[in-house]
């Protein structure tokens, strides 16, 4: 079975997030998605709403969706801070006979090579990467990095996939001004930030 691992800070999940997922079932690029807010994001700030919250935004997201699981292993493993390889390690321990994929946005090829062990990661583990807007991947700087082989690989996991003008910073703000997100966030999630009164 492939296993891809959708990791993010979910802060808040948003319809974008929900149609990457969509797109890589039904493209046929994994069996199966875990979804995986972070405990402690390596190359971000400090994540102000808390993990719990975020955790049940995406239980509520993603509900219902089939061969979709929200994993809350990242709070049991608190890897702080929660590189890229040692959660993919995890996930391969959890499941030696699976393949384990990583789900990344093209924007992240670009500090790829500031991740933890860059070579090993890509070397180690498939990727299924989904570039953003007219955004082109740098597959030939990449190599530089990761070595030849490994960036041809990854270049072969680019899919189509639908393409959102928003992020969860964004959403953030519109959501403290009190702004209209019914396009951009379920009613189910919207529903729940504002009974716990976040952002």
């Amino acid at each position: 079975m492939r296993i891809a691992v959708f990791g993010g800070t979910f802060d808040p999940v948003h319809i974008g997030h929900i149609e990457i997922v969509k797109a890589i079932l039904d493209g046929k690029h994994a069996d199966k998605i875990i979804v995986l807010p972070a405990w402690e994001p390596p190359h971000k700030k400090k994540v102000n709403t808390p993990y719990c919250h975020r955790l049940k935004m995406a239980e509520i997201a993603f509900e219902g969706i089939e061969n979709v699981e929200v994993s809350d292993m990242e709070s049991k493993w608190c890897f702080e801070p929660s590189y890229s390889l040692k959660v993919l390690n995890a996930f391969q321990q959890l499941y030696p006979d699976d393949t384990i994929l990583m789900v990344i946005g093209g924007d992240s090829l670009k500090n790829f090579s500031s991740w933890h062990k860059p070579q090993e990661l890509a070397e180690r583990f498939g990727f299924i990467i989904y570039p953003r807007c007219n955004e082109d991947c740098d597959f030939a700087a990449l190599s530089s990095v990761i070595g030849t082989q490994a960036a041809e690989k990854m270049q072969k996991n680019v899919i189509n996939a639908p393409f959102f003008e928003i992020s969860s910073t964004i959403l953030r703000k519109k959501l403290a001004n009190s702004e209209n997100t019914a396009n951009f966030i379920t009613e189910e999630v919207l529903k729940y930030i504002k009974e716990n009164k976040l952002y």
